[in-house]
C-alpha cells in the first residue's frame, strides 16, 4: 500500500516493482487524492503502463463504475 507517493515516475516504478519478485505477479495499491491521481496518469504515460482505478466503499475495493 502506498499512502505517500514518490517524487517522480522512476521512483514510483521502483516502489511498485517490489510487489512481485522472481517472475511472480504482485499488486500495488496507491491511496491518492484527486490531485495525486494526475501524478499516476503521468506515470502511466511516462512508463507506458496501465494503472487500474478502484474505489473503496464500506471497506471493500470496488470498480468505480459499480453501483454503491
Amino acid at each position: 500500500f502506498n499512502l505517500d507517493l514518490p517524487e517522480d515516475s522512476k521512483g514510483y516504478l521502483h516502489r511498485v516493482g517490489r510487489t512481485g519478485r522472481m517472475g511472480e505477479a504482485g499488486t500495488a495499491i496507491s491511496i491518492v487524492t484527486e490531485r495525486e491521481a494526475a501524478f499516476l496518469r503521468r506515470c502511466e504515460r511516462d512508463l507506458k503502463i496501465k494503472i487500474h482505478r478502484k474505489a473503496i466503499y464500506k471497506g471493500k475495493i470496488i470498480d468505480p463504475k459499480d453501483d454503491v
